[in-house]
């Protein structure tokens, strides 16, 4: 196995359900100003999704609208990158259909927001929720257990991240975790959502602000 995926050898529907437990029992020791944030990520996400669902073919317009919105979830400000645009959207378009793409690909979105796979991979799960799930250093803290988040930008390893995640919701046990979880967050998530949702509340506190 490729060193970078080991990380995702401990990634289970076991260890997920005890991470839900946990952060279902834990107190939120959060400040008003953390809690308010998270409440607002959390009302609006159904919106960023309902765009994208409401669109049949991403132009330009759709991908400057959508990168600068997924960077209101950021700290950093967006610097967008129009050269090989017509890739891009191509790419994107692909994601769209439900394709999965191969590593270059998402390379060359990368170039275009911020050189980011973290703002990518928001752009990615909103275009197509069921196929690709938010990556970032949150997630990265979780699944090799460390405050420390060198090593996020690695795209293979989010291909492996999303390969896994698959394989998870494809478990038999599956369907009451992901029932938990809508319960929990008060309106429908899609599976690969469900298991990211959990990660980043049960991270180990990140050095990383993106």
């Amino acid at each position: 196995m490729d060193k970078n995926l080991e990380i995702l050898k401990n990634l289970s529907l076991e260890r997920l359900e005890e991470s839900f437990k946990s952060i279902s029992e834990s107190p939120n020791k959060e400040d008003e100003q953390g809690k308010k944030r998270r409440e607002s990520y959390k009302n609006a996400y159904p919106f960023f999704v309902q765009y994208f669902a409401g669109v049949e073919e991403i132009t330009i317009d759709n991908l400057v609208i959508a990168a600068h919105f997924v960077y209101g979830w950021m700290p950093t400000i967006l610097t967008f990158e129009f050269a090989h645009i017509d890739k891009v959207l191509e790419s994107l378009n692909k994601v769209k259909r439900g394709n999965l793409l191969n590593s270059s690909e998402i390379v060359e979105i990368k170039a275009c927001v911020n050189n980011s796979l973290v703002g990518t991979s928001k752009l990615l799960h909103f275009i197509n929720p069921d196929k690709y799930a938010i990556w970032d250093s949150n997630i990265y803290a979780y699944l090799k257990e460390t405050k420390k988040h060198y090593g996020v930008d690695n795209v293979d390893l989010y291909l492996g991240y999303l390969k896994k995640l698959g394989e998870i919701t494809n478990e038999d046990k599956f369907k009451d975790f992901h029932n938990a979880i809508n319960s929990k967050v008060k309106y429908n998530v899609t599976p690969m959502r469900a298991i990211e949702y959990v990660m980043f509340h049960a991270h180990p506190k990140s050095e990383s602000t993106e």
